[in-house]
């Protein structure tokens, strides 16, 4: 008898707060109602949400305890996998701190009853906020019970855009933003922690530590602003959800990364200081469980006549006169006819975070448009390619070197060269040895080395698709040397961001390394880094893992977009200086990194005198002043297994992860528009048993 498989429940809790009796009549809005309304209608219509789960709340019923009750509730009749969306509209705010924050306020979001002790505001009422700990408090505990929680809120994040209220007035719309109460005078009296919850690795929306078991969709930045807009079907409401929830019923196989491509550049040319943010697990299937590997792009965020302009520049390693082709929004596979390219880009112009090209082809006249992918097709630098000199074949393995040479001559990395002066990979076959697929066996193998005659790959058996083997691995080693050449030795930012490996004693303390020292840790030791910021300025940075096995991976932080590092944030270290901001990860037990010797890499010795494997792996900081998202970069490290398919040239720009640890380690510019790189090294040593 077959199996009966039961689809996952799908339940929601929808919030919607127009009146605030405790708020003067210029706080009152009027879009929320209409964003539950709509959205309800979608979840049901679009997505098969059963009327009778989904829970709504607006004005009078979304006081604080009726909202937190049907949180709970919604936790108790969760179950295992279900699909859960959670969303509020409504007023952001802030209110003191109820655990350690730099700032002294926890974000929140205002009830039907919450009021304000502001002297600014007629009415005295204290605040019932719902604060961030709150809702991550909550969220652990559904996220017990099931990875695919969406959440969506429609509202402002921030005490800092008070500045934004005329701004609003003159689109004629709401902000949906509540001065916070004023901290005490000596606001280090609210600093207490009251919780163990963890700040780290928090995306920019200002909400939630980052996590794959969540989707996060916010209307803006921490410190933006979220504006109602009129419409003529609804007649008014949040931009973010006006425009989600029109993409939203479009969806069918969409990820949540193909709508938000679309959604947030339409918020975004509407109101330019709104920029919504995406974190958590971006690329799987809108409201559903099925997670998707994305092609490598940069989207597409403008066209002007024959122009347009990449969301990434020189921090993603775009180079000038370097060719993108471009295909339609929502693009997953490149490999099949019904996505042929819409046409060609040239880069005319790279900034650091954003870049600008001339389309040079394009299948039919205005086919390309915003939120289109661009795919990398020629890169242009000084050393675009990879220089490979094949030695003279032996006899009988002329056609195998043949082979080689084609596939490496189709590659748009690599190059054949006619001399082994100046190649950076030698590879020749030889007759003995043990090739890493052979067991104990001795036999033919192909042998890559580099111009020290260092090995470059373990041997790989001369067998039939070898050749393949060869041309992934060197287009992995090529592409990890690119990134590891990003680097920006004119920036202004030099000299004022400290980026420090740290290393336990034997005590267990946590002690920082001298800048110019290579430390060497042991597998399974765990490793935490700390970032100065004593610029003075927001900056946003990313934590590159350039891993032993030439694996590229974003290890800070790990689910989302970078992370601002202000001045004067507190990164818990007990010498910080107030006036620099400081991130400090893996320094506490929960969000310890754990390093790990990929098992692929080598066999190492055993017996009394066995020498423990050895390699060298780099973290790579990126700072930027405008945020960025160094997803782009990630590759996966050497394959010791056999291709199971032909890639694409195009998609050989850069593996994905296709499975396994995530990790080796777990867990001319204007002055406005920096960007600069700092790498710090260390060795790691896999741990071998002696045996006799």
């Amino acid at each position: 008898m077959a199996k009966v498989v039961t689809p996952p429940n799908k339940r929601a809790l929808l919030i919607g707060v127009n009146q605030y009796p405790n708020l003067p009549p210029h706080s009152q809005l009027r879009g929320c109602v209409n964003d539950v309304q709509i959205m309800k209608q979608t979840l049901e219509s679009s997505f098969g949400f059963p009327q009778s789960n989904i829970v709504v709340l607006v004005d009078q019923q979304a006081t604080a305890k009726g909202i937190l009750e049907a949180m709970d509730k919604l936790v108790a009749d969760c179950r295992q996998d279900d699909i859960v969306v959670f969303h509020f509209s409504g007023h952001g705010s802030q209110m003191a701190a109820a655990g350690e924050k730099p700032s002294g306020y926890d974000e929140s979001i205002m009830p039907y009853d919450s009021g304000r002790m502001n002297p600014t505001f007629p009415k005295q009422v204290p605040p019932c906020d719902i604060r961030d700990t709150d809702i991550q408090g909550w969220l652990f505990r559904l996220t017990q019970k099931t990875g695919h929680v969406t959440l969506i809120f429609d509202s402002c994040h921030s005490g800092s855009i008070t500045r934004m209220q005329s701004d609003s007035e003159e689109e004629g719309t709401r902000l949906r933003w509540i001065a916070p109460d004023p901290l005490p005078a000596d606001h280090s009296s609210v600093l207490k922690p009251t919780r163990s919850l963890s700040r780290d690795a928090q995306g920019d929306s200002g909400w939630l530590s980052l996590s794959e078991k969540y989707v996060l969709l916010a209307a803006c930045a921490a410190e933006q602003g979220a504006y109602e807009l009129d419409n003529e079907e609804m007649g008014r409401n949040g931009a973010l959800t006006y425009f989600l929830t029109q993409e939203l019923n479009q969806a069918l196989e969409s990820t949540y990364q193909d709508i938000w491509d679309i959604v947030a550049v339409k918020v975004n040319n509407r109101f330019q200081k709104q920029t919504p943010q995406l974190e958590g697990a971006r690329d799987r299937r809108v409201f559903d469980v099925q997670d998707f590997t994305p092609i490598r792009y940069l989207l597409i965020t403008h066209r002007q006549e024959d122009q347009v302009q990449l969301a990434g520049g020189a921090i993603h390693g775009v180079t000038l006169g370097s060719e993108w082709e471009i295909y339609p929004a929502g693009t997953k596979e490149i490999l099949t006819i019904e996505n042929s390219p819409q046409g060609i880009v040239k880069i005319t112009a790279v900034e650091t975070v954003a870049a600008r090209g001339r389309i040079i082809e394009e299948a039919a006249p205005q086919t390309i448009t915003q939120s289109a992918r661009a795919v990398e097709v020629t890169r242009v630098d000084a050393e675009r390619k990879m220089a490979v000199w094949l030695e003279t074949p032996p006899t009988g393995y002329e056609r195998s070197f043949e082979e080689l040479r084609e596939a490496l001559a189709q590659s748009t990395l690599m190059r054949v060269t006619e001399s082994a002066a100046g190649a950076r990979a030698l590879i020749r076959i030889a007759f003995s040895g043990r090739g890493m697929d052979c067991g104990n066996s001795a036999g033919p193998s192909w042998e890559v080395f580099d111009q020290s005659q260092a090995r470059l790959l373990p041997s790989i058996p001369a067998l039939p698709g070898a050749e393949l083997r060869i041309l992934e691995a060197l287009e992995t080693i090529w592409r990890y040397e690119k990134v590891l050449e990003l680097r920006n030795e004119k920036s202004s930012l030099k000299g004022k961001v400290d980026f420090i490996l740290l290393k336990k004693t034997p005590t267990g303390r946590w002690q920082g390394v001298a800048e110019r020292e290579e430390p060497v840790y042991a597998e399974g030791d765990s490793i935490a880094f700390r970032v100065v910021n004593r610029s003075g300025i927001p900056l946003h940075v990313s934590v590159l893992d350039l891993g032993l096995s030439k694996r590229i991976n974003l290890l800070y932080p790990s689910a989302s977009a970078s992370e601002t590092l202000a001045p004067g944030r507190s990164g818990g270290a007990p010498t910080d200086v107030e006036a620099s901001g400081t991130l400090s990860v893996g320094e506490r037990p929960e969000n310890e990194i754990e390093l790990y010797y990929p098992e692929s890499l080598s066999v190492p010795s055993s017996g009394p005198t066995a020498e423990p494997s050895r390699g060298k792996e780099i973290f790579k900081l990126c700072v930027t002043t405008r945020r960025h998202d160094l997803a782009f970069l990630r590759q996966t490290g050497l394959r010791t297994e056999p291709s199971e398919r032909l890639l694409h040239p195009l998609e050989r720009l850069l593996y994905l992860d296709q499975g396994g640890p995530t990790r080796e380690a777990r867990l001319k510019l204007a002055p406005q528009d920096e960007w600069f790189t700092i790498e710090r090294s260390f060795w790691l040593e896999r741990k071998v048993t002696n045996s006799t």
